[in-house]
């Protein structure tokens, strides 16, 4: 592991469900356990499974993470996670991008490049004043375009326009 011996004490938490399996019928949620097992992090390392209620884990977290390799849309998880103030990164791919603004509202790296997650994951838990930030602008850009209320009044806006011209 590239960060469990630099912060110990940590524990790793995948909450939600990896359904992707192989044409055995092998899990990579199996495989991954499987492997977890074998190792010596295998106490700091906890799956949940699906939850309906995500937010008291984006309360009790220290970041979030969307490591994803393929194209997301805009990711529901992140936007729920900035709105409870929980520090984000993600993979550069698809929406991801659109909804973190590198170092601004969160980290992005680039897909498959664990070393750079390592990192960033380091710089969220040790840099407490640029987290804060990070984590006040996100707040703010999630309040100001992706709730309901900004939605409405954006779509409101529009209809408004066209009227009058």
């Amino acid at each position: 592991m590239l960060i469990a011996d630099k912060i110990p004490g940590y524990h790793l938490v995948i909450v939600g469900k990896l359904d992707t399996s192989s044409p055995k019928g092998i899990t990579f949620t199996d495989q991954l356990k499987t492997m977890i097992n074998q190792s010596r992090y295998k106490n700091f390392i906890h799956f949940t499974g699906f939850k309906e209620n995500t937010w008291p884990y984006y309360r009790a977290f220290d970041c979030n993470i969307l490591a994803s390799k393929e194209v997301e849309g805009v990711s529901q998880s992140l936007l729920e996670a900035m709105y409870a103030k929980c520090p984000v990164a993600g993979s550069k791919v698809g929406g991801t991008s659109d909804i973190i603004r590198h170092d601004e509202t969160g980290l992005l790296f680039r897909p498959d490049q664990s070393e750079e997650l390592a990192q960033y994951i380091l710089n969220i838990i040790n840099d407490k004043d640029a987290t804060k930030k990070r984590v006040i602008s996100a707040f703010q850009m999630v309040q100001d375009k992706y709730t309901i209320d900004s939605m409405v009044s954006r779509i409101l806006d529009i209809y408004h326009k066209d009227i009058h011209q």
